[in-house]
């Protein structure tokens, strides 16, 4: 099985609602209605956002997205994945850590200072996956969401 991992880019708009689509069944999302096709394009165009995908025979099968934040007291840039999913006739094949191995590369030929991500307490599944790739730290933390609007 070859694994093909990349950046995408404001001319892969296709390939980035593919990678929706894994995330919707992985993630098994209640029904919603996706944005339109001209707001993706808009955010896969933003420079502080990131979508990474893994493809097996040209179908998308993993990825991430992520978001560059700049900091205030150093100039090297910090890197949030959001999601991660791999679709699950995938899972277990070492594509998820793959996808992380790309990024930190990425990242370290780009002088980012750090990458972080959350992941549910009972989602012990992801858990393992995350302590599986050796962070270079693992901090307890709560959050606090504020809810804005009603949807």
């Amino acid at each position: 099985m070859e694994i093909e991992i990349k950046i995408l880019t404001q001319d892969d708009l296709e390939t980035f609602q593919e990678l929706l689509d894994v995330f919707d069944h992985v993630f098994e999302y209640k029904p919603y209605t996706r944005p339109d096709i001209n707001y993706l394009a808009e955010v896969l165009r933003k420079d502080g956002f990131m979508a990474v995908v893994a493809t097996v025979d040209n179908q998308t099968v993993a990825g991430l997205t992520a978001y560059i934040l700049t900091q205030y007291h150093t100039t090297k840039p910090l890197l949030y994945i959001h999601d991660l999913a791999v679709f699950q006739p995938f899972q277990r094949k070492g594509i998820g850590s793959r996808l992380l191995k790309f990024v930190k590369k990425h990242c370290r030929s780009n002088g980012f200072q750090e990458i972080y991500l959350q992941a549910e307490l009972e989602d012990g599944y992801a858990l393992d996956f995350y302590r599986s790739t050796l962070p270079s730290e693992e901090i307890q933390a709560v959050n606090f969401n504020y809810k804005t609007s009603k949807d």
